[in-house]
């Protein structure tokens, strides 16, 4: 298998409002940037695109993007965010659905930083095709007893 990996600075523009609470908050400086982490991986077959976004959530909307600026199929594509309540809103609507009336929590949808986000993961999926090495994966599986205890 082959693999190809970039990491992409995602930070919006301040001021930007910020998701993830009940009440609208502003961030007027960046304390640490944001990033997507770009995974392609090519068996010689088929490609497998693996993003991991700093976004608290994302929606229909942003995987469409990504599917066509990227040529790829839905089936190839896995977008998955870290859930910080530290980062931009606007990635998802609330305009229907169960997020109907959640706009105090996740913001008025932007757009524009979508297509900010999808343009960057895109342009880096073309990087990523020149540069795929050789790689092995392994999945381990196993137990960790105690974390996260005295």
């Amino acid at each position: 298998m082959k693999l190809s990996f970039k990491k992409l600075n995602i930070t919006p523009s301040c001021p930007v409002p910020l998701s993830g609470f009940g009440k609208v908050r502003i961030a007027n400086s960046v304390h640490d940037d944001l990033y997507a982490r770009v995974f392609l991986f090519d068996n010689g077959k088929e490609e497998i695109l693996w993003t991991q976004l700093d976004l608290v959530a994302i929606d229909q909307y942003v995987v469409d993007l990504v599917l066509k600026k990227t040529g790829l199929k839905a089936h190839q594509v896995l977008l998955s965010t870290t859930h910080t309540h530290s980062g931009p809103g606007g990635t998802l609507s609330t305009h229907q659905g169960m997020l109907q009336g959640m706009n105090p929590v996740f913001c008025d949808f932007n757009p524009d930083y979508c297509e900010f986000i999808t343009d960057q993961i895109a342009d880096a999926v073309k990087e990523l095709r020149n540069d795929l090495k050789e790689s092995q994966v392994r999945i381990f599986r196993g137990t960790i007893h105690d974390l996260g205890t005295e």
